[in-house]
C-alpha cells in the first residue's frame, strides 16, 4: 500500500481502489510497474495492469507467478452491443476515452507482441499480421473499425491494410498524430530546424505553467529526449549487427525498440480507403506541416483530418478528451437497438 500511496500522492489506499480511478496515468503506471519488479523480482506487462488495477487483484497475481502473461487484446472497455474499436497497442491513456465513448461501445487494446514472437529482421507487417490474427480470431466477420495512436497509428495503417486486401471490411480507420515514414524522412536541415521549433514550444509551455506543473513537465521531456537517444542508438546498433549476419540479435528484446526499428524500414503501400486523421490544435501549432502527415499520398480514398484541443498527449484526457471522442463517435455504428 506504500507504494501506491507514494506514487498517489494520498494517505490511505484500500485494497479493492482502481489505481487508474485514483488518478493513475500512463507515466505513474510505468513507475508503478518498475518499482513492483524491484520489490519483487517479478515483471508485470501494462496489460496485466488493465487487468488487475487493484491491490487485492495484483498481489494474486504475484503470488501465482502468472505476470508475464500477455493477452493478445485487453478490453478496456468490455461491454456493448455495437462492432469493437480495436485500438493498437496499449496505453492507460486510452481509458478515458473509452469511457467517454460510452459503455455501449466495445474497446479493445491490443499490445504489440513480444520480441520473441517475430522473425528477424523485425518487419512492420509481420507486427501487423500479428493484430490481423488477434482481430479476425476475437470478432470473425467485420465490418471492422481499426484505430492506433502516434507509432500504433501507422501500425494500424498496415492493419487495415492487410484485412482489406484479404477481404475484410473497414468501416473505419482512425489515426492520431501518426506520421507517415515519408513525413518523417527529414534531411538533416529539417530535422535542425524541428529540434528548434520544439524546444521554443515546450518554453513557452513551462512559461505558462503553475510552478509545481513545471518541473514534472521539464523531467518528462527530458526523458522523452533520452528515450528518443537510446532509441537512435538502438536502431544503428541493430542495423550494424544486420550487417554482421545478424550476430547481435539476441541482444535485442525491446518490443517498443522492434516497433521503431519497424517503422523506420516501412514503406506502405497504398490502402483503398478512407483516413479519418485526429491532431492535436498544439502539435500543430509547434510543427505544421501538411495536416494529414503525409498520409494524404497513400491513401486512395482521402484523408479526413480533426484539429482537436490539446498535445500529443493530452489531446486524450481531460478536458480534451470529451471533443475528440466526440469526433470519433460520429464514425462508429450507433447500438444495435436503434
Amino acid at each position: 500500500m506504500d507504494m501506491w500511496c507514494g506514487l498517489l500522492r494520498r494517505d490511505q489506499v484500500g485494497l479493492d481502489d482502481n489505481f487508474f480511478d485514483l488518478g493513475g496515468h500512463s507515466l505513474l503506471a510505468t513507475q508503478l510497474l518498475s518499482r513492483i519488479e524491484r520489490a519483487f523480482g517479478a515483471r508485470m506487462a501494462v496489460a496485466t495492469l488493465f487487468e488487475a488495477p487493484t491491490i487485492r487483484q495484483q498481489a494474486v497475481l504475484l503470488h501465482q507467478q502468472s505476470l508475464e502473461r500477455e493477452p493478445r487484446a485487453v478490453r478496456i472497455q468490455p461491454s456493448g452491443s455495437r462492432p469493437p474499436l480495436f485500438f493498437i497497442d496499449l496505453f492507460p491513456l486510452f481509458r478515458a476515452l473509452a469511457s467517454r465513448l460510452g459503455s455501449d461501445q466495445p474497446f479493445l487494446g491490443l499490445p504489440n507482441p513480444a520480441v520473441a514472437l517475430l522473425s528477424h529482421p523485425f518487419s512492420l507487417g509481420e507486427i501487423a499480421a500479428y493484430h490481423v490474427a488477434t482481430i479476425r480470431a476475437t470478432h470473425p466477420v467485420g465490418p471492422y473499425f481499426i484505430a492506433g495512436w502516434s507509432a500504433g497509428g501507422t501500425v494500424a495503417y498496415e492493419v487495415a491494410r492487410q484485412l482489406r486486401a484479404s477481404g475484410g471490411e473497414i468501416a473505419l480507420l482512425a489515426m492520431f498524430e501518426a506520421s507517415s515514414p515519408e513525413y518523417d524522412r527529414h534531411t538533416w536541415q529539417e530535422w535542425a530546424r524541428g529540434l528548434q521549433r520544439r524546444f521554443r514550444f515546450h518554453l513557452k509551455r513551462i512559461a505558462r505553467l503553475d510552478p509545481r506543473e513545471a518541473a514534472p513537465y521539464a523531467v518528462a521531456r527530458l526523458r522523452t529526449i533520452a528515450r528518443n537517444t537510446r532509441a537512435g542508438a538502438w536502431r544503428r546498433v541493430y542495423r550494424a549487427g544486420l550487417g554482421l549476419g545478424g550476430v547481435l540479435h539476441g541482444r535485442f528484446q525491446s518490443t517498443d525498440q522492434a516497433v521503431l526499428f519497424a517503422l523506420s524500414t516501412y514503406d506502405p503501400e497504398p490502402y483503398p480507403g478512407r483516413i479519418i486523421f485526429f491532431r492535436s490544435a498544439d502539435r500543430l501549432a509547434c510543427f505544421g506541416g501538411p495536416l494529414d502527415f503525409g498520409w494524404g499520398k497513400f491513401a486512395l480514398g482521402g484523408v479526413e483530418v480533426h484539429v482537436v484541443p490539446g498535445d500529443h498527449i493530452s489531446m486524450f484526457e481531460e478536458p480534451n478528451v470529451g471533443q475528440l471522442a466526440e469526433r470519433l463517435r460520429q464514425y462508429l455504428p450507433r447500438p444495435v437497438a436503434e
